[in-house]
């Protein structure tokens, strides 16, 4: 029986996950873990306890959350204690998770039974927020894109919904550029543009981005990285050179990634210097 159907049916065991046992000896406590599609801000749980007379609710209940490295103990849970059949409701300070394992400790010689669980998510507002653009960019060319992303502060608040603006550097409107509701910055005219976002739910809450649109960069043959227009060892040599400089610090400019993110991760990595060899081998 899943323990998340949507069913909360108190009256039969059938409808219950359970861990049961005919000696009734539960020497462990009884672990039950959900898995959320996403990371998730969340702040409270409830769950739906069957009873009968093998089965009891807890008598207590440690809730945790994966930290992205292991499960550790919700802060400032609000019941640990005090369990009834039926439904009874946890909440804790906020986390951002995509996994929550609840320890159940038994009354003695009783199973467990859940007939439900819930996960309930918390509107977050950040106290603040940054603009951050993909691979940390400050410039995008005429002819192409750049994806812009909203950071906040505390990192585990959930409402990023923002209203983009772009000016010139003295502040006013322009028409270089646009940032629509997907966060993606498309240029039409050349030059520097501040790019502006303030929170919908609270105007006053806002962040800015300097960014520079150059000129045009001209299409190109994936893995022709000097530009001759066709793959040869030299390109290999290039995306070797361009590895070294971003191995100092340097990081490879936006027609390098055109042209060597052969993996398609917008990122320049030896993974591409191998897609650039097996395109001269398929040619050889």
């Amino acid at each position: 029986m899943e323990i998340n159907d949507g069913l909360v049916d108190l009256t039969s065991a059938s409808r219950a996950w359970t861990d049961w046992k005919a000696d009734g000896l539960y020497p462990n406590d009884a672990e039950v873990g959900v898995e959320l599609a996403e990371p998730t801000t969340v702040d409270s749980v409830a769950f739906a306890f069957f009873a009968d007379q093998g089965c009891r609710a807890p008598i207590g209940i440690r809730v945790k959350y994966w930290d992205g490295r292991a499960y550790v103990n919700v802060s400032r849970q609000s019941k640990a204690t005090g369990f009834t059949p039926g439904m009874n409701a946890v909440e804790f300070a906020p986390v951002q998770t995509d996994r929550l394992l609840f320890v159940m400790e038994h009354a003695e010689g009783m199973a467990v039974a859940v007939s439900e669980l819930f996960v309930y998510e918390k509107q977050v507002d950040p106290e603040s927020i940054r603009i951050r653009a993909e691979r940390d960019g400050d410039a995008v060319a005429l002819n192409r894109t750049l994806q812009l992303y909203i950071d906040t502060q505390p990192d585990y608040a959930n409402n990023r919904l923002v209203k983009w603006e772009v000016t010139d550097e003295t502040g006013k409107p322009t028409d270089r550029a646009h940032v629509g509701f997907d966060g993606v910055l498309r240029p039409s005219g050349e030059g520097k543009v501040i790019v502006k976002a303030s929170l919908r739910s609270d105007p006053s809450v806002t962040a800015s981005l300097a960014l520079t649109v150059t000129e045009a960069v001209p299409d190109c043959v994936p893995g022709d990285m000097d530009g001759s227009g066709e793959v040869t060892i030299q390109d290999v040599m290039e995306a070797c050179k361009v590895l070294a400089r971003q191995s100092a610090g340097k990081a490879p400019t936006q027609e390098e990634l055109l042209r060597g993110d052969l993996d398609g991760n917008k990122l320049f990595t030896i993974s591409d210097v191998m897609e650039i060899c097996k395109l001269l081998a398929r040619k050889a």
